[in-house]
């Protein structure tokens, strides 16, 4: 036996039988002396051997190093060997001591001449690396014994090239016995020595090798090393065989995966298999798609509707000689739904729908793209009735070119039209043809009998992206506070695949915030993403072009607030978007399908807004190329308004399509005319600028140095008060010297505080231009009012605070009649920073009251001012009332809670209990108008309060009490915040109409509103009223400093005759006229 080191690599294994042959061959040739060469030996052994080999080779197969099982080899020689020993020839086997053949490992590079072996190891018997035969009679009887077993042998290995450059390392010579495992009567058979690196030649002509039996020797061993080989082959054949074989059943799973998604309706695209010119065709049932699935194309689809009648019941046309058109042209632009739509009318009216694109059949080889066009239409009339749908029709039917270079071109459009002509009208084929570009088809394939009925699908208006918008909504967790029509006007121009984008995008990004919903923030975000490009919030700005920005874009925003042809705007940011550093964006209210002359000027007015706002705030000389965008669309506008509309007063009522082909003076009028309108809207939005802030100082009787100093709230409250007193009917002269008091909320010191920040600009009208009180006493002093005036700073309820101070004073006699409100103007971001700092500001800069996603509140502007008036005065001089106060009160939260700013909510149960002591007002009570900042803390404590106290103590039957805040529409007012809410209401009395709170649905509730017995309207609701009093409301408010204040007011309903009893029964009614007869 023969065994390898476990250790090579890459070896080839050689049979045992040949090595058992060549072992047999040794032996006999050194037994015997008669034989008298190689060839007589071989030819009396190998019948033998080849007899007794036969066996075994084929019941072995050849095993190699991995199926050595050291327990199974050890057991059979174990048992074997001792029974085949020649005990009776001892001398023999001393004889046979000194034959010692070292075995050597053989390269298949170089058979004779291997100098290389392998480093020796000795861990046990079977690990090292040579063994060697010391007696060959008994191993003779033993391997003619296996030749009858099954015994597992390792066979001998022969090393490889790519084996032959490892390391060598030095052999160590073994000493030692063989292992206390290895069989005794082993140690006699087996001993170790350190490898031979000699070659074969040398090994075979050692004085224990005669040389005439040395090429039997190394034919045993060729044999073995050919057996070797083919064993290798055969195995990389059957490695062959399983790579084909798995590539086969990988390319059968893909072709049924094909065939799968073949057979899916929506897809658009079919698969087609194709063998040389035929294609094989496999129409579809389109019976999940109608006409419901598609939106924004109303007109194109009633106009297909004919089509649909015809298609499933065509003996009502052909009963009266009608026929339809064969083919029908869809025209409009990219993903405006014309698939979907000729998917929908083979979906309507339930018959086969075969789909080809227009590149199919353009083929450069001539005659492939005309035999295409064949196939199908064969097809097609074999399966009437059917629709034959080809989309992109310009790319097959476009223009026979002259050229000859091109002559597959006009095969393949002939083949078309001759198709087209060889059906009748009434064989039940319809040909829908889809494209982009009508202007490029060829003129016989639109002629009458052919395409001769032409749809457009265009883009939808706002209605129709509604519709849109709303489809796709559905189709994800969407927050029910959105209004697609908002989106849906903010989109002018989007086609109904890029609406199906703007709802994937916004969905994603809500996935990617980790919102169970999508919001309208999601939405808003994939709008400003689509039209304006990605956020680039990791650009670094430095704080100069930051303000530069931030004074460019107030300048579009300004021109467009207060020009009145400019749409509405949507929203002003900062934020670098693409290449633009800032954005104003618009939203038309609705969809323009033309435009009067004074809103392209207003359209350019808007545009220059920007470069005029940096001329006057940084000087002509630091303008920056930032406008250059809005240059070009306001040149663009100029132009079209002289060349194309005849908006031009010099040039007339004329069409320039080409000035290239006008005369030099044309050319020049041209340019100096759209060079006037651009330098007019320049000029009108500079005007604009600098006086849209102006104020009147001389009609109010105020210097113009002193107006300089002025803070902004003071001339709001003087304008607003005059407009007040004004509305109200009451001429100036007759409310001077009045008892009137003035009743202001003011908290806001921005101005005072941008005044102080320069040593330069204190003057001494700093004093009055400043100070909180003076907002209140100007009041009285330019109207000369006598009664008390009193700004009051309560922070945010500091409006609802003036307006009880103002009702008690007219109820105690202080004062015959009051102007009461508040005002908020914000100038510089002190309060903002101060107010984040405290977590009290939303980031997103909009309030959400009663909303889980609110993180804060967002900060609004304005002034409100309303006249107060007893009743009875204001029914004698028949003012128009808009409602009653019946009551207020006001209360402070003291050291209830810790801090400060936190409200106490049980001074707030206190108040409302003190001011709903009544039960007549619980039961009438029909909507509170909550403070409702958007803050986690403030919203469920006053949520709170108000059920304990007024919707769990009203009558079950009454249902929820609705509440809402006025901040969710207009942000928070702050000091104006209560006169803001006051006027709500009373708007929502006037048109009997309880308006939604936005940002508000009930998944997003931070309150339980069925626990507390509330309900927050997400949409406008009618304001039903069953009371004998009319409707009433509450108004709440607090301050962040403690200080809380209520009121109720109810309607107001026209007098009878029985309440006009006491008034005086004689009025006067004065007449004009211009002559005595016409009086």
């Amino acid at each position: 036996m023969i065994f390898l080191n476990p250790s090579v690599q890459s070896q080839v294994t050689v049979p045992l039988a040949h090595i058992i042959n060549a072992l047999h061959s040794l032996k006999a040739s050194v037994s015997s002396t008669a034989i008298t060469s190689v060839q007589s030996h071989q030819k009396d052994l190998s019948p033998k051997y080849d007899l007794l080999l036969s066996g075994p080779e084929g019941q072995q197969n050849d095993l190699g190093l991995s199926e050595l099982r050291l327990s199974a080899v050890n057991e059979e020689l174990t048992r074997l060997l001792p029974m085949l020993a020649p005990e009776e020839s001892p001398h023999l086997m001393t004889h046979h001591l000194s034959l010692r053949w070292k075995i050597s490992h053989i390269s298949t590079c170089s058979f004779f001449h291997n100098k290389h072996g392998f480093p020796h190891r000795a861990p046990g018997i079977f690990g090292s690396p040579v063994f060697y035969r010391q007696s060959c009679s008994p191993l003779q009887a033993a391997c003619s014994d296996l030749q009858r077993l099954q015994v597992w042998v390792q066979s001998r290995g022969f090393k490889t090239l790519r084996s032959k450059t490892r390391r060598l390392q030095p052999s160590i010579e073994s000493s030692t016995e063989p292992d206390s495992y290895t069989p005794a009567f082993m140690k006699g058979l087996l001993k170790r020595e350190k490898t031979d690196v000699e070659s074969l030649n040398q090994l075979t002509r050692q004085r224990n090798l005669p040389e005439n039996l040395q090429d039997a020797f190394k034919t045993g061993f060729t044999e073995g090393f050919m057996k070797a080989q083919a064993l290798m082959q055969r195995t990389q054949g059957m490695i062959l065989y399983s790579l084909k074989r798995t590539r086969l059943v990988l390319l059968v799973l893909l072709l049924i995966g094909i065939y799968g998604l073949s057979r899916t309706p929506f897809l658009s695209v079919r698969f087609r298999t194709t063998s040389g010119l035929d294609s094989a065709l496999d129409p579809v049932q389109m019976k999940n798609v109608t006409f419901e699935h598609v939106k924004g194309v109303e007109e194109a689809k009633n106009e297909l509707q004919d089509v649909v009648e015809f298609l499933k019941n065509p003996q009502k046309f052909t009963a009266l000689g009608g026929k339809l058109p064969k083919g029908i042209l869809l025209v409009g632009s990219p993903g405006t739904g014309k698939t979907l739509l000729a998917r929908a009318v083979a979906g309507e009216a339930d018959v086969p729908f075969y789909y080809a694109s227009g590149s199919e059949f353009d083929e450069m080889f001539v005659g492939v793209g005309a035999s295409r066009i064949r196939n199908l239409f064969k097809e097609a009339k074999a399966n009437a009735p059917c629709v034959i749908f080809i989309d992109e029709l310009d790319s097959v039917g476009g223009k026979r070119i002259e050229s000859p270079m091109h002559p597959y071109s006009r095969q393949t459009i002939n083949q078309l039209l001759a198709e087209m002509d060889g059906f009748k009208p009434n064989e039940g084929v319809i040909v829908i043809g889809a494209t982009n570009f009508a202007e490029a088809l060829d003129n016989a394939l639109v002629r009458p009998g052919r395409f001769d009925m032409q749809v457009t699908v265009p883009k939808p208006d706002v209605r129709g992206r509604t519709e849109i918008l709303n489809w796709y909504l559905k189709k994800i967790k969407v927050d029910s506070a959105v209004d697609a029509e908002i989106i849906a006007r903010g989109t002018v121009g989007f086609s109904g695949a890029e609406l199906e984008n703007l709802v994937n995008q916004a969905a994603l990004k809500a996935a990617v915030d980790g919102k169970e919903e999508v919001t309208m923030k999601e939405l808003e975000f994939a709008k400003d993403k689509i039209l304006m490009g990605p956020e680039r919030r990791s650009v670094e700005i430095d704080k100069k072009n930051k303000t530069i920005t931030a004074y460019h874009e107030s300048g579009h925003a300004i021109v467009a607030y207060y020009t009145k042809d400019a749409m509405p705007i949507n929203k002003a940011t900062i934020m670098p978007r693409g290449l633009s550093l800032g954005h104003v964006s618009m939203l038309p209210e609705n969809d323009r399908w033309s435009e009067t002359r004074a809103q392209l000027l207003a359209q350019m007015d808007v545009s220059m807004g920007g470069r005029v706002a940096e001329e006057l705030i940084f000087g002509g000389e630091n303008i920056t190329t930032g406008a250059s965008s809005d240059f070009d669309g306001a040149t663009q506008i100029a132009k079209m308004m002289v060349t194309r509309f005849g908006m031009s007063n010099k040039l007339g009522v004329m069409t320039y399509a080409d000035l290239s082909k006008q005369s030099p003076e044309t050319q020049a009028a041209v340019e100096q005319e759209v060079r006037v309108l651009l330098q007019d809207s320049y000029e009108r939005a500079k005007k604009l600028l600098k006086t849209f802030n102006e104020f009147d100082h001389k009609f109010f009787g105020i210097s113009e140095a002193e107006a300089n100093f002025m803070d902004p709230q003071q001339k709001l409250l003087l304008q607003c008060s005059y407009r007040a007193l004004e509305d109200s009917g009451i001429p100036m002269e007759k409310i001077s010297g009045s008892r009137t008091g003035v009743y202001i909320g003011i908290m806001n010191r921005d101005y005072e505080t941008l005044l102080n920040n320069s040593a330069t600009t204190i003057t001494h009208y700093n004093g009055t231009g400043t100070a909180m009180s003076i907002a209140a006493n100007r009041i009285s002093y330019t109207f000369n009012l006598t009664g008390p005036s009193f700004a009051i700073d309560s922070a945010c309820s500091s409006s609802l605070v003036a307006l009880h101070s103002a009702g008690q004073a007219i109820r105690q006699g202080d004062c015959e009649m009051a102007l009461c409100g508040g005002v908020s103007c914000i100038l510089e971001p002190r309060v903002f920073v101060a107010l984040s700092k405290a977590k009290m500001i939303s980031a997103e800069g909009t309030s959400k009251p009663f909303s889980s996603t609110a993180d804060g509140y967002g900060r609004g502007e304005g002034c409100g001012i309303v006249l107060l008036k007893p009743l009875k005065k204001a029914l004698e001089n028949f003012d128009h009332i808009w409602g009653i106060i019946c009551k207020t009160a006001v209360n402070q939260d003291g050291h209830t809670v810790t801090p400060i700013t936190k409200p106490s909510m049980i001074q707030q149960e206190k108040l409302l209990q003190r001011i709903y002591s009544t039960k007549t007002y619980l039961s009438d009570v029909q909507y509170i108008e909550a403070h409702g900042t958007g803050t986690s803390v403030g919203d469920p404590i006053e949520a709170g309060s108000i059920s304990k106290v007024i919707s769990k103590a009203r009558p079950a039957d009454l249902g929820p009490l609705c509440i809402g805040s006025v901040k969710g529409n207009i942000g928070h007012t702050e000091s104006a915040a209560g006169v803001a809410g006051l006027i709500k209401v009373l708007l929502m009395m006037k048109h009997e109409t309880i308006v939604p709170s936005l940002f508000y649905s009930e998944e997003s509730s931070s309150i339980d509103v069925q626990a507390l017995n509330l309900k927050i309207p997400t949409k406008a609701e009618k304001w039903h009223c069953t009371s004998c009093m009319g409707r009433v409301a509450g108004i709440n408010s607090f301050g962040f400093g403690g200080t809380n204040a209520h009121a109720i007011i109810r309607e107001y309903r026209c007098a009878t005759a029985s309440n006009l009893d006491n008034l005086n029964s004689r009025k006067l009614f004065p007449f004009s006229a211009a002559t005595k007869g016409v009086m």
